[in-house]
């Protein structure tokens, strides 16, 4: 495997603001990823040029990457002990230097800007050139540069590209930047030829527009596309293309957006419309009032034909557009519009691949939440349209889980399911009243790609028993049985059977011998013939009546001593309910056991590091990009902990180990009251069972003496 090191929170710097993503460094070059997807750089080690490093703020520097063809990256929020790693590993693998980059940070407003390729550098005064030793204030790029004029003799105006993209937390964007330029400047010299007068701000201006490429006004349209329907944000409107800015143009609505924003295009049909919808991915998004739309969705019929020719100079077409875009497009309005698009700005084009549902299409229809689409399963995410536009990576997806529509117990009554997408970043996405037609080929489709699916078992039980096969239920089904009747609204089953309970009166008293059953019996003995004398049958007579007074006499004694003792309990009588339909509960697997009340009391739990680092970062977190969501700032922080190193984590592991103490005292002191409570509760409860005890003895001398007094009654 090859080596490579990777580092979290790390911030893609640009004209309209920072991006948080995150660096990866391996032997072929270095690729940075934004959070949750979208804009993304990668680099080889062969297109870079150089790299430099220079000092931001506190312990944090900047890593600047320049290519061969002149383009510059900064990304920042590396920290100083991150620098031996990075300089060992790029001198290694990238055979190339990486060195410190001064920068001025007096607040000096004059120097010289310098034209180096394609960056215009500010350097302090008296520097002629610009390479990696030299101090820089400040850097411009000229692909930012909309417009270059010179106002007066001695001014240079340079404006940059305005569009309407940006993120939450940016207020402020740099407009345009004055020069003030002697005619004395020795970078651009005057010119004072015969016929020809030029002061150093016009040679400024002719260097800058040849640099720049400013081959056609920002507002000239190239190509435009009339009456398009735009189903987000909802719009009739124009599509004008001009050499660096895409318009939407509505009657009540602008929208600018610069080709260095749109990060990729995706052609989506629609099932069983002849409509065609192109998604236009942006990053940053565009905002219109308090919503941003990360995504654009322009809808083309499929039946319109559209002949196009540009607007564009041949020499123009021929120098910066060669190879990329030709003098004329015929065909569907949706592949022209994306093919001169994509001359124009460089993004790709993806279009639905191998999946194919069961009617032979390229997407199933379902919903999220109240509002009815369409999910593509795209080669390498998820693409649901229209609203809300749903963009899942594969990458980004945690878990995959299917789920039957409405709990339904059997699989022959589900017509639909669900589907429940879990992210890594914590988030979580439905779509709902899938077909049980497309079940099949999104099963099949999902664990072709590698995606994890957390009830993967029970689905491939579903698989062999067969979605929808409703025949085998039935066959096992014993003779003679109704099939149970299903609550389409809650899912519960209703079966009908005689009532159990339900049990007939009886004459008879169970069988139990009687008092005068047993003096029939005595009665019967007595007169058998073949008995013996008449003095034996007195003798026997007297000790049967003698044993009889006995029994009758314990008894009585036993019956009242249990009464003492035992309070007679009232007899349950069963009520008899006549043969129903009964209501029978859904069979939910084993009974969950309830759960244990939480002692208020109890002492709370000691801390770990990682909660101690985020209680003082998170807040830092919060004000550098407010939209985060709580499960983006976990991300970052747990992003942030792991890159710390362990000096930096020595204070939160301290403050842990302390937390842990104070948890294990009062851990101790809590088992010692609970301990007391438990005691005082018993010793409460063997007072309580004594004096019962005593009052119970006390009635069963009272019933003996009444019964002493009765048998000598009886004897006298």
């Amino acid at each position: 495997m090859a080596e490579q090191h990777q580092f979290g929170s790390i911030f893609l710097a640009g004209k309209t603001g920072t991006s948080q993503g995150a660096l990866k460094l391996h032997s072929d070059g270095l690729i940075w990823k934004k959070t949750g997807g979208g804009k993304s750089v990668e680099l080889t080690s062969k297109d870079i040029k150089e790299i430099t490093h220079s000092k931001s703020s506190g312990t944090a520097f900047l890593l600047s990457v320049r290519e061969k063809t002149g383009s510059q990256f900064k990304f920042s929020g590396f920290r100083d002990q991150d620098l031996p790693t990075i300089r060992s590993f790029i001198e290694k693998f990238f055979k190339k230097e990486v060195a410190e980059r001064p920068v001025v940070v007096n607040g000096q407003n004059w120097g010289e800007a310098i034209l180096n390729k394609s960056l215009l550098t500010f350097v302090p005064a008296g520097n002629q050139s610009c390479d990696a030793s030299t101090p820089t204030t400040f850097e411009v790029a000229l692909s930012d540069i909309s417009q270059v004029s010179a106002p007066g003799k001695n001014k240079v105006l340079i404006e940059f590209h305005m569009d309407d993209t940006g993120s939450a937390a940016e207020k402020d964007t740099l407009v345009d930047i004055s020069f003030f330029m002697p005619n004395t400047n020795s970078v651009y010299e005057a010119i004072k030829d015969e016929g020809v007068e030029k002061t150093s701000a016009q040679v400024m201006v002719d260097q800058l527009k040849e640099r720049a490429d400013l081959g056609g006004s920002v507002d000239e349209a190239i190509a435009t596309f009339a009456e398009v329907t735009c189903l987000v944000p909802r719009l009739k409107l124009d599509v004008i293309l001009g050499y660096s800015i895409l318009k939407l143009q509505a009657t009540s609505n602008e929208f600018k957006i610069k080709y260095s924003s749109l990060v990729k295009m995706f052609v989506l049909p629609k099932p069983n419309l002849p409509q065609t919808v192109v998604v236009l991915s942006l990053d940053p998004p565009i905002r219109q009032g308090k919503t941003f739309y990360n995504h654009v969705l322009l809808q083309f019929p499929e039946d319109e034909e559209l002949d196009v020719s540009l607007d564009i100079d041949e020499e123009v077409l021929k120098t910066k557009y060669d190879g990329k875009l030709v003098a004329r497009y015929e065909g569907p309005s949706a592949d022209v519009f994306c093919k001169v698009l994509k001359g124009l700005s460089g993004a790709k084009i993806s279009r639905p691949g191998q999946y194919v549902s069961s009617t032979a299409k390229k997407a199933v229809r379902c919903s999220v939440k109240a509002d009815d689409g369409y999910l593509f399963p795209l080669e390498r995410s998820f693409f649901y349209i229209s609203k809300p536009t749903t963009y899942l990576l594969y990458d980004e997806i945690a878990e995959v889980e299917f789920q039957r529509q409405g709990g339904s117990l059997s699989l022959s009554s589900a017509k639909t399911f669900d589907i429940r997408v879990v992210m890594k970043n914590d988030g979580e996405h439905q779509f709902r009243n899938i077909q049980r037609a497309e079940y099949q080929n999104l099963f099949n489709f999902i664990q072709a790609k590698g995606l994890r699916i957390n009830n993967l078992t029970e689905q491939q039980e579903m698989q062999g028993q067969g979605l929808g096969d409703s025949d085998s239920e039935d066959e096992e089904r014993p003779a003679g049985r109704s099939k149970p009747e299903i609550d389409p609204t809650t899912g519960e089953v209703y079966v009908e059977s005689e009532d159990e309970d339900f049990v007939a009166e009886e004459d008879s008293d169970g069988g139990e011998p009687t008092d005068s059953s047993s003096d029939d019996s005595d009665a019967s003995d007595g007169s058998a013939p073949g008995s013996g004398s008449e003095d034996g049958d007195k003798k026997r007579k007297k000790t049967e009546k003698k044993d009889k007074k006995e029994k009758k006499e314990k008894k009585d004694k036993k019956e009242k001593k249990e009464k003492v003792e035992k309070p007679e309990k009232k007899e349950k009588v069963k009520k008899a309910t006549p043969t129903k339909k009964q209501k029978v509960e859904k069979p939910e697997g084993k009974a969950k056991k309830p759960k244990k009340k939480k002692d208020p009391n109890a002492p709370k739990k000691g801390l770990s590091g990682f909660m101690f680092f985020s209680q003082v970062n998170r807040p830092k977190v919060k004000a550098e990009d407010p939209s985060l969501t709580i499960g983006g700032v976990a991300k970052v922080m747990g992003e942030r902990w792991k890159a710390c190193s362990a000096e930096d984590r020595v204070q939160y592991e301290e403050m842990a180990q302390k937390d842990k103490k104070r948890y294990e005292k009062a851990k101790a002191e809590y088992a010692i009251t609970l301990a007391e409570k438990a005691k005082d509760a018993k010793d409460a409860e063997d007072a309580e069972g004594a004096e019962d005890t005593e009052g119970a003895e006390e009635d069963t001398k009272d019933a003996d003496g009444d019964e002493g007094s009765d048998g000598g009654t009886d004897s006298d």
